[in-house]
């Protein structure tokens, strides 16, 4: 039996199934579970579905319904009552924060596209080529069974949101076939679009307008940066972290935008480039990612790795660009 073949067959079993990804989920971990989920009911498999949150606002379309998330204030035991785990877009098990107790020792189906992946499952479906965990399951399973429109439409955002709208170098040609075959049966993309990028509120339009006003440029031009404060009266960093960095990679001349986000006693550090390996900067903190997008969570203040994180990058940019 195929990987793919095995994971259908799980699906169509009476085994106790748990959809996972990785804390802080973004649209492709979301999409990639609400997908599977739909497909797995309409098997009328055993499901349950649990990540780490905090999920964004504009993100909640995705979640399926009783989905758990795990926030600050979880305090319950979490349930594992199941028989195998379905991990999505993680590169480890670490990424999952508390849900990884409940996943080890576990049988693990790996599905995931990021170059770093330690391949930790029983069954690894890892294609680094792929733009997105959402992409694998499309490409891994529309020639194999049925696939309901909710799944279709959930593994469409998540496509669209780690290609940022089909913007991203990562979008290829299967990329864009994958979508047309579903648009042929009715699928429409500009909802999806709207729903991922288009949606601010004026909290969210304040948080990426400070943004922009402390954009730094520096490196002979090479580097951009800024910082987002984010907290309890300050609106949600996660809401505008992928349209602040993107913005600033966009600034001509510029091949590497570094956003800091200050949580108080820790810190989010989000890379992007045009070329550039940012995946081995974020290395270097434990993090990772993709050669053009990566990042870690530092259990640190902005102000001890703010000059750290920005050196690193501005010795290696004068090493690469040399």
């Amino acid at each position: 039996m195929t990987d793919w073949g095995t994971l259908l067959a799980a699906f169509q079993s009476q085994k106790n199934i748990l959809l996972t990804g990785h804390s802080d989920p973004d649209g492709d971990c979301l999409g990639a579970i609400a997908g599977l989920y739909y497909l797995g009911k309409s098997k009328n498999s055993r499901l349950k579905c649990i990540v780490e949150g905090p999920v964004p606002d504009r993100l909640s379309f995705l979640l399926p319904p009783d989905i758990i998330i795990i926030g600050d204030d979880t305090k319950e035991p979490i349930s594992n009552d199941f028989d195998l785990a379905v991990v999505v877009d993680s590169s480890d098990l670490k990424r999952l924060g508390r849900v990884q107790k409940i996943v080890e020792g576990r049988s693990v189906i790996n599905i995931d596209h990021h170059p770093d992946n330690e391949f930790f499952g029983d069954i690894n479906l890892v294609e680094v080529a792929a733009s997105s965990a959402c992409e694998i399951l499309g490409l891994g399973l529309q020639d194999r069974v049925f696939l309901p429109r909710p799944a279709i439409e959930a593994w469409a955002a998540g496509i669209l949101y780690d290609t940022g709208g089909l913007k991203h170098p990562n979008t290829r040609a299967q990329t864009l076939q994958l979508l047309s075959s579903w648009m042929v049966r009715g699928l429409e993309l500009a909802p999806l679009q709207e729903k991922l990028f288009a949606r601010q509120t004026p909290e969210t339009l304040a948080l990426y307008q400070k943004a922009l006003e402390r954009l730094k440029i520096g490196a002979r031009g090479l580097m951009a940066w800024t910082v987002v404060e984010e907290g309890p009266d300050l609106g949600s960093a996660r809401e505008i972290s992928q349209k602040v960095i993107d913005e600033i990679r966009g600034i001509r001349g510029v091949e590497v935008a570094v956003l800091f986000v200050d949580q108080g006693n820790e810190t989010r550090v989000s890379l992007r480039s045009k070329n550039f390996p940012v995946n081995k900067i974020a290395a270097l903190w434990g993090g990772g990612g993709h050669t053009r997008a990566a990042g870690m969570n530092l259990q640190k203040p902005l102000i001890s790795i703010y000059s750290e994180v920005l050196n690193a990058v501005e010795d290696r940019l004068h090493e690469w660009n040399n």
